[in-house]
């Protein structure tokens, strides 16, 4: 895969995350009130083929992290890169009895999403 780094972001829950998300392929990331709050690593990349790509990487060291992402593309326009066979693949909602498109990432985990371009 090609990909141009376009921008790396710390985002946190509850500190305005809005911000850190400018120009990364993602809206939103949520998640429920009582939960501890998220920190996540963000990377944001231009792709050869005029997508764009977007890593969502655990920052924390200790407990998984369960987060609602908003794209800015439908979700169903939106794939994810298999880190085990490098391939496309549907994005799979990690609990798809919530709202909006859960994705979970464990201790240090990171997912590589394919975002149409813009």
């Amino acid at each position: 895969m090609r990909l141009t780094s376009t921008k790396v972001a710390r985002a946190s829950g509850g500190d305005g995350a809005a911000g850190a998300l400018e120009d990364t392929g993602v809206r939103s990331i949520t998640q429920p009130e009582h939960d501890p709050g998220f920190e996540l690593l963000i990377g944001a990349f231009d792709h050869t083929d005029g997508r764009r790509a977007v890593m969502l990487t655990n920052y924390h060291f200790a407990w998984a992290q369960w987060v609602t992402v908003e794209f800015d593309a439908p979700a169903a326009d939106v794939v994810e890169v298999d880190q085990w066979s490098g391939k496309e693949k549907p994005v799979v909602d990690d609990s798809p009895d919530m709202d909006g498109l859960q994705v979970s990432l464990d201790v240090g985990e990171g997912r590589l999403f394919l975002v149409p371009g813009d």
